[in-house]
């Protein structure tokens, strides 16, 4: 992602566009239409373009994409730095969880357990069987843990009742 300042930004019957200033002293053009809203992503914020809440103003912060709209480089996606900061603080604010899983034999006993995912939306794992599964003499233990104050520690299915799987 890119910041830049506005330099100035003007409405006219189509929506709305200007200029706006890079660090280095270069400009790049942008336009009401893609600009956006910030929502909090699975990883990263994500902006909504076209769905602008507020016009920009000379001196405002913007955090954008470079694009190409065929007579040469454009912002877009943008919003407003403000708006992404505070969904950058909200998505730290988000709990982490992984998923574990660990091996075993009847005979030769627990192999090293093994981070099979981790992130903030365990949704993404809901295909997943919990507990001990048996295959003969072999078998896999799963389950989640949630970051609490830079620990890891057991916590129950934060998915709810989750669905059945094959065995991995």
């Amino acid at each position: 992602m890119n910041t830049g300042t506005v330099k100035f930004f003007k409405t006219n019957d189509f929506g709305g566009f200007g200029f706006l200033v890079l660090e280095d002293g270069s400009e790049i053009y942008f336009q009401k239409s893609h600009g956006g809203p910030v929502v909090a992503g699975e990883e990263q914020p994500k902006i909504q373009a076209g769905a602008l809440v507020r016009m920009p103003h000379s001196g405002d912060q913007v955090i954008f994409e470079v694009g190409s709209n065929g007579k040469g480089d454009i912002a877009s996606p943008w919003c407003f730095q403000e708006d992404w900061n505070a969904t950058l603080i909200d998505l730290h604010k988000r709990p982490t969880y992984r998923l574990v899983r660990q091996k075993g034999h009847r005979f030769r006993g627990l192999n090293k357990p093994q981070v099979m995912w981790e992130g903030s939306f365990p949704q993404t794992q809901s295909h997943v069987r919990l507990g001990v599964q048996y295959n003969g003499d072999d078998f896999t233990k799963r389950w989640f843990e949630q970051l609490i104050e830079d620990r890891w520690v057991k916590c129950e299915s934060p998915v709810g009742q989750l669905i059945p799987a094959r065995m991995a």
